[in-house]
């Protein structure tokens, strides 16, 4: 009898002659090795499609399709399958490899009745079929306990087979599999699955919805088709649902909510403590690709222990990995919020870290889009974890950077939150201050006033504190036109000033720049002059000036520079809004509102100075920053 040369060693000749004989004297072998094979449709995924044909026949004939739970692994495997089995001389599909013999047992006629002499039947007879052969394996699950059993099937690679395998764990320790890590659907791939259940209208509330399920398939698929068995459900509840933490909550049909489906993709009982309080941990940042270096900062962990640990939850499947950035996806962040939600103590250091960087002057500019922020805020509400002092503190700071960055509702909102736990009259002059930039006056006025009167009940006559709230109250009255009125609290401010010889300077620089301005309204330019160059000078000797704030060297050199346009010294307004763009750029990043602004002064001053092709550069800047702005609104 003919042996095979390929064979790993397993077994014996006498078993093999064996089977030998079974296969040629009492059998015939359909071309469909196995009773199922997968789905045979599918929405989009096009270019996954065309990447798994590839790999599969250019590059290797054995391909690992990897990724977390429900993200469509399996059915682009039986759907690739089924459009390339006519291609086959033998084909088949198993679910998990403990199906392997069983759906090989009457193809292959198997008379072994124990499993390991069953296996080794079916690998030998496998071996003996001739022409091309495709074996796609789905949801290959334990890969450690069954490497070696994974090797062996693999080895038919050496006897014309491709293998197709799916798994939620990565096999980099089988050298010969290529891997395929697979994404989350693409938008419009996305939005074809959603609609291909139900007809939507209002696109642009079901690309919110979309968003939020983070394009995962499973899930874009069950919400649609959740949307169309429900009269009473719409959209706009499914995304009310989603923003106030009920994801999982939401429910098919009568004792089946999406929290069961969950629980049917994951669970945590082959994880230890460490593990499973690291994805706690990570539930409350925001489910995006996430530097390593930035992760080593919020943990506090430099360890190769921790990189490991991340490195082990991608490999199981939890965690997303693409070139040292790691993610944890919406879904799983569900999974765990519902199932296993972190305690305050738990997620306490993140909470601190944040709360550092909100503080800090030089914020890094990729932290500028909130979503950290606000993801931590949102897990914090959604925990019931807003009774600690460290909550009030937290959005405090965040409020305060939302100001900073002309975010004004958000920032209104949380001070609003802050009154609510602590009527501090700090928070008031807070609040005040946001009302002033939104224009609310009797808003701004009742802020201000409440502040003066909890100042009253609690400080002696000409205490520092009254500094700033005399400077709020000018600034009230300069804004609906009482320039007087203003210049009289602005002298309150300064005659403290004088009477406290140990204050910061940078108090009074604050007060000659908000009396430089009232000078400015009146059109009394050798006073502001004066009082704006003082108030430079003061902010210069500061050491470290803070970028954060706005009556910071940033809006003096500003203010100063539209003093020198007013009086049609385009020449010296020039550096003035040169030195302010180096600084502003320097904290807020190239597409903040603020440094629109600016480009469209330095426009002006361009204009004015006959420099037509400068003015028209910074013209464009600034219709993009706004355009943009209005793209994506805050």
């Amino acid at each position: 009898m003919m042996q095979n040369q390929n064979h790993s060693g397993i077994g014996d000749n006498v078993a093999r002659d064996k089977y030998e004989y079974h296969y040629h004297n009492i059998h015939k072998v359909p071309t469909q090795l196995t009773s199922k094979l997968g789905q045979d449709s599918i929405i989009g995924r096009i270019e996954e499609l065309k990447k798994v044909d590839t790999l599969l026949n250019k590059s290797a004939s054995l391909l690992l399709i990897s990724g977390i739970g429900g993200i469509g692994k399996s059915t682009i495997a039986s759907y690739y399958l089924h459009t390339q089995k006519e291609k086959f001389d033998y084909y088949g599909y198993f679910e998990g490899l403990e199906s392997f013999v069983s759906e090989l047992r009457a193809s292959l006629d198997i008379q072994e009745e124990k499993m390991e002499e069953s296996f080794l039947e079916t690998l030998y007879k496998l071996r003996n079929l001739k022409g091309k052969k495709l074996l796609v394996i789905d949801n290959v699950e334990n890969v450690e306990e069954n490497q070696k059993k994974i090797e062996k099937i693999l080895e038919l690679k050496n006897s014309g087979y491709q293998i197709l395998l799916t798994s939620r764990e990565t096999m980099e320790d089988i050298d010969s599999l290529k891997s395929y890590p697979l994404n989350v659907l693409n938008p419009n791939d996305a939005k074809k699955l959603f609609c291909s259940i139900i007809e939507v209208k209002d696109t642009l509330l079901l690309d919110d919805i979309l968003k939020y399920l983070d394009y995962h398939p499973l899930f874009v698929e069950m919400t649609a088709k959740t949307l169309k068995s429900k009269q009473t459900l719409t959209l706009e509840l499914i995304k009310n649902k989603f923003e106030n933490g009920d994801f999982s909550k939401v429910s098919r049909k009568r004792r089946e909510s999406f929290n069961d489906y969950l629980n049917t993709l994951f669970n945590f009982d082959r994880l230890d403590d460490q593990e499973i309080l690291l994805l706690k941990q990570l539930s409350v940042l925001p489910s995006i690709e996430i530097e390593f270096a930035f992760l080593q900062a919020i943990f506090n962990r430099e360890d190769e222990d921790f990189e490991e640990l991340l490195n082990f939850l991608v490999e199981r499947g939890w965690l997303i990995s693409h070139e040292k950035n790691y993610k944890l996806h919406q879904v799983i962040k569900e999974y765990v919020f519902q199932n296993y939600p972190p305690s305050f103590n738990e997620i306490e250091r993140i909470g601190h870290y944040l709360n550092q960087l909100l503080v800090d002057p030089n914020i890094p500019i990729y932290l500028q889009n909130f979503q950290f922020f606000e993801s931590y805020h949102r897990s914090l509400v959604l925990l019931k974890h807003e009774n600690s002092k460290e909550y009030l503190v937290f959005i405090i700071n965040l409020a305060y950077t939302y100001n900073s960055f002309a975010r004004y509702e958000k920032a209104m909102s949380l001070y609003i939150k802050a009154l609510s736990r602590n009527s501090n009259y700090t928070i008031y002059s807070y609040l005040g201050n946001v009302y002033l930039s939104l224009r609310k006056t009797k808003a701004t006025y009742y802020c201000f006033k409440k502040v003066l009167r909890l100042q009253e009940q609690v400080l002696e006559q000409n205490h520092e504190s009254f500094i700033p709230s005399y400077s709020d109250l000018a600034g009230y009255y300069l804004s609906i036109g009482n320039a007087s009125k203003a210049l009289k609290f602005l002298n309150k401010a300064l005659t403290i000033c004088m009477l406290n010889t140990n204050l910061h300077s940078q108090k009074i620089a604050t007060i000659y720049f908000n009396m430089a301005v009232m000078y400015q309204e009146q059109k009394s330019y050798s006073k502001a002059f004066e009082l704006y160059e003082k108030a430079i000078h003061l902010k210069m000797e500061e050491p470290k000036v803070n970028y954060k704030k706005f009556d910071n060297l940033v809006a003096p050199l500003i203010n100063l520079g539209k003093l020198y346009f007013d009086v049609a010294d385009f020449y010296k307004a020039t550096p003035c809004y040169l030195k302010a763009l180096k600084l502003i750029t320097k904290y807020y990043g190239d597409g903040h509102l603020s440094i629109g602004n600016l480009y469209n002064l330095l426009a002006l001053n361009y204009e004015q100075l006959r420099e037509y092709k400068k003015a028209l550069s910074f013209y464009l800047k600034a219709l993009d920053i706004r355009t943009n702005i209005l793209k994506n609104p805050h």
